[in-house]
């Protein structure tokens, strides 16, 4: 039942935004879509799509907010990160500069943008929420956040029930245990999570469309920052970055005592964060 006084429904969903994941389970959502296996620039590329939709735009300008468009002005796809040990966290895109919220502020700026970034930590998870609700009924606007389900990577929140109290949307992890079982699902796919707060970092909420930039300039703007990253060799203290990453990994694929056992389980946390970097 909505709150008294409240002035929105009790249930919203932006039922056409369009469903991000690991390339298996896409094909089975859309077949014609290639990998988009890094979830900063799927979740940008997938709220894109039904924005531009929404806001009636077309043209050039629109066509160029692809997943590779969003690999190359994130700098995600020129990250490489290394710390000491085995950690599921070095594919992070934000880890590739100490400023954290670089690659998000980039990537929204490229998709024409400007994000208000809600972070849990440092402003309280009290009005997610509330933000949540306003931003799916009254704005009709999806949000990407940090966790929801699964690990603090990027998700998409696409809509709401029980005014709030469960969200609704997109995770590259939603169909992985054990996430796949954390929740529901909604008659499209999309994964519906109760007692969801907790578990997300921050919101990213798009903002008013600002003016795009020539697309000569946003290119320029991307190898530069790319550069940026490659030749960081060092980010938060202990992380090896850029081109100095690849002698950390290395090195590490060098002492065999990491992989002198037989039990798969400890295998399989060294192989996955090797597995991730390629």
């Amino acid at each position: 039942m909505a709150d008294a006084g409240s002035t929105y429904p009790e249930r919203a969903v932006l039922g056409d935004v369009p469903p991000v994941g690991f390339y298996p389970y896409m094909q089975n959502r859309n077949p014609d879509r290639g990998p988009e296996d890094v979830p900063l620039p799927a979740t940008l590329r997938a709220c894109m799509d039904y924005l531009v939709k929404c806001r009636g735009t077309n043209g050039g300008a629109d066509r160029r907010f692809t997943y590779t468009y969003f690999m190359g002005t994130t700098g995600a796809a020129f990250r490489l990160s290394w710390k000491e040990g085995w950690h599921d966290d070095n594919c992070a895109a934000w880890l590739a500069s100490n400023d954290i919220l670089a690659v998000f502020r980039r990537g929204f700026a490229a998709a024409g943008d400007e994000a208000e970034i809600i972070c849990g930590a440092e402003q309280g998870k009290g009005s997610f929420r509330d933000r949540v609700v306003e931003t799916i009924a009254e704005r009709g606007r999806p949000i990407i956040a940090h966790g929801v389900v699964g690990p603090p990577e990027e998700a998409i929140i696409a809509g709401y029930d029980d005014d709030g109290d469960v969200v609704i949307g997109w995770s590259h992890f939603q169909d992985h245990e054990p996430h796949a079982s954390e929740g529901e699902f909604e008659p499209n796919g999309m994964f519906r999570k109760r007692d969801w707060v907790e578990d997300t970092w921050d919101l990213m909420l798009f903002d008013d469309p600002i003016e795009l930039p020539p697309i000569e300039d946003v290119s320029r703007d991307a190898l530069a920052w790319a550069l940026e990253i490659m030749r960081t060799p060092l980010t938060y203290g202990d992380r090896h970055n850029g081109i100095a990453a690849f002698d950390a990994w290395a090195a590490q694929l060098l002492r065999d005592e990491d992989f002198e056992t037989d039990d798969m389980s400890v295998l399989w946390r060294r192989f996955s964060p090797h597995d991730d970097n390629v």
